[in-house]
């Protein structure tokens, strides 16, 4: 019999985490298929973040930041009504089968829910087939897909 792994420690981000937050979205952002990261998009993304919404930090043994989910509280396209989504769900690649992304997904389920509102959480880039297994195992199956056409194919 396997042992399971302790839950990680989560908690919300605060403007002191910036530098950490910083290097796991550029960690997160080297993974997409398209474009280069941009430290200036990157900080955007972050202040948009803390002005609507709340990152979730999961800690490694010592306190640091080893992954992260960014929610942001929005009105999808076609609605008046409003969700809780994610801006960016990453994992340092040597954090990854620890439970941190598990712990972060759970989290931000918990914080959606203490919202009273839906939780849209997306999948995309490299490598989304660990995180497929673990949203169909602690989600459901998913809602929808993405296909990504690029430029010169």
């Amino acid at each position: 019999m396997s042992q399971e792994l302790p839950a990680p420690r989560i908690r919300f981000a605060t403007a002191e985490d910036a530098d950490a937050m910083l290097r796991l979205a550029t960690g997160h952002a080297s993974e997409m298929h398209f474009g280069a990261p941009s430290p200036r998009r990157i900080g955007e993304m972050a202040r948009m973040v803390f002005e609507r919404g709340k990152v979730l930090l999961s800690l490694d043994d010592d306190g640091t930041p080893v992954g992260q989910i960014a929610l942001v509280i929005e009105q999808p396209v076609w609605s008046e009504d409003w969700m809780v989504s994610d801006m960016s769900f990453y994992v340092m690649p040597q954090h990854r089968h620890r439970r941190h992304a598990r712990g972060l997904l759970l989290a931000a389920k918990d914080y959606a829910k203490a919202m009273g509102l839906p939780l849209m959480v997306s999948l995309w880039g490299r490598r989304i087939e660990g995180k497929a297994r673990l949203m169909r195992r602690d989600l459901g199956d998913p809602s929808g897909a993405i296909f990504f056409i690029p430029a010169e194919g």
